[in-house]
C-alpha cells in the first residue's frame, strides 16, 4: 500500500501519482510549495530544461539540426518546516533558434535546496 501523500498546497501546476509503494507530487510550473507539518528525510528530483536543437537551412526550407540536449537530473533529501512557502523553479526547454544558429540551453529547475541544470 502507498504511503499517504502529505497535506500541502502549491500555487503553480501540479499532479500527483503513486506507484504502489509511495506517493509523488510532480510540479510542473514555477510556484510556492507549503506543507501543512513538518516532515525531515524528503525525497527531491530535479529535471533542467532540455536544450533546443540547433536551426540550419537547406534548399531555402528551414530544417531542424541535430536533437537538443536532455536536461540535467539531480537528487536529495530535504526537510520541511510546516507552514513555510518553499519557491519552486522549473526551468523551460531551450528557445528555438534563428537560422543558421546553435541551439539554446534549457533552464534551471530547483526545489527545496536541490537543482539540476538545463541542457
Amino acid at each position: 500500500m502507498a504511503k499517504k501523500i502529505p497535506a500541502f498546497s502549491y500555487t503553480g501546476a501540479y499532479r500527483t501519482q503513486s506507484d504502489g509503494r509511495y506517493w509523488y507530487i510532480l510540479l510542473l510550473t514555477s510556484g510556492t510549495l507549503t506543507f501543512q507539518y513538518a516532515k525531515s528525510g524528503v525525497d527531491v528530483g530535479c529535471v533542467g530544461g532540455g536544450g533546443s536543437s540547433a536551426c540550419v537551412r537547406q534548399a531555402g526550407n528551414p530544417a531542424g539540426g541535430s536533437g537538443g540536449g536532455g536536461g540535467y537530473l539531480a537528487s536529495g533529501k530535504a526537510a520541511i518546516e510546516a507552514k513555510k512557502g518553499y519557491a519552486v523553479t522549473i526551468g523551460a526547454g531551450g528557445a528555438a533558434p534563428a537560422a543558421w544558429a546553435a541551439g539554446n540551453d534549457g533552464g534551471t529547475t530547483s526545489a527545496l535546496g536541490v537543482s539540476a541544470a538545463g541542457g
